[in-house]
């Protein structure tokens, strides 16, 4: 009879471990894969924030704000970002799909936009992510090297 309930006791912990290990292993996959998404977001802002570093103290005057003048007071080139149908969405400081600076424009998208066009609005980020931060990002990239 002792070894009947041995045997059963250590059947059931077995069928349990399989269980948890089972569901902890989907769990662990899906969490990786958040984190590079959150990893890529956060790099991506951080890039953002550098860009947007290097131009230093612009002074911007709505009054007189062209798309020309954008150009030459970002002194990048203006990347197309997705916008509605009936105007064109444009962005500098840009660390992949966003930016830190955008603007958009009267303008069907696909469809040049004019070095004379006023933007409807400027947008200008304040990214918030210090060195503090981007040294704890690289540290828990290292860390998390072998996870990914």
């Amino acid at each position: 009879m002792a070894k009947w309930a041995i045997r059963g006791c250590l059947g059931f912990v077995v069928a349990a471990a399989v269980f948890v290990g089972a569901y902890w292993y989907k769990d662990m996959r899906q969490r990786r894969q958040e984190a590079r998404q959150a990893l890529q977001i956060i790099r991506q802002e951080i890039i953002e924030k550098d860009k947007l570093a290097s131009l230093g103290n612009i002074h911007i005057d709505p009054s007189q704000l062209t798309f020309r003048m954008l150009n030459e007071l970002l002194r990048q080139p203006a990347h197309k970002l997705a916008s509605a149908p009936t105007s064109t969405r444009l962005g500098w400081a840009c660390g992949g799909e966003g930016c830190a600076v955008y603007a958009y424009f009267p303008i069907p998208p696909g469809r040049e936009v004019p070095s004379s066009s006023t933007p409807v609005l400027l947008y200008v980020s304040t990214i918030g992510l210090g060195s503090h931060f981007r040294a704890r990002l690289e540290a828990f990239a290292w860390a998390t090297r072998s996870m990914f």
